[in-house]
């Protein structure tokens, strides 16, 4: 066991046109605290601490994927966890299948899997335990053909995400 433990998960990581647009879905939000626009994305399995990242990059790399794309087009609240986020009412079997091989992944490497449902979402705000009212805004298209395994790293300002590296599909 190393003396130094990585907090990471596989997520899609948007591109700097997504970012954006996941940013301005923030703008109305009046309550919480906003997760910085660099941190947004979508997490697919979260792994939490390890102490060595061969195994986890290695099959993360044996992963074959087919490419999808979804809308996210609803705001959400998880009560218990107090998290404001958007995402898709539905979303394709592929996105399933992608978050279920990143999960396999990280079980052969001896990380227990959590048994929550897998539901996509962006989370936008933390410390908001109702959903407030917002106004409709166009659905925000997704189009994915990679995914990565990234490692969340506190920091004096806060956590901040680290990319370690994207898989192609």
């Amino acid at each position: 066991m190393s003396d130094f433990m990585h907090k990471v998960f596989f997520a899609l990581w948007p591109d700097q046109d997504l970012r954006e647009q996941l940013a301005s879905l923030q703008q109305p939000v009046r309550q919480g605290r906003l997760v910085p626009v660099e941190n947004l994305h979508l997490t697919l399995h979260y792994v939490g601490l390890v102490d060595a990242l061969g195994c986890l990059l290695e099959e993360a790399g044996k992963i074959r994927f087919s490419p999808g794309s979804f809308r996210l087009e609803r705001y959400g609240v998880f009560r218990k966890a107090r998290v404001l986020w958007v995402g898709p009412a539905q979303w394709p079997e592929e996105l399933s299948e992608l978050a279920s091989a990143c999960r396999d992944a990280a079980g052969t490497c001896g990380y227990a899997a959590n048994s929550e449902r897998f539901q996509p979402h962006v989370t936008l705000a933390r410390k908001v335990s109702r959903l407030p009212d917002l106004p409709a805004f166009e659905p925000v298209e997704w189009t994915f053909r990679s995914f990565s395994l990234v490692e969340s790293v506190s920091t004096d300002r806060g956590v901040r995400y680290k990319v370690l590296r994207t898989f192609n599909a």
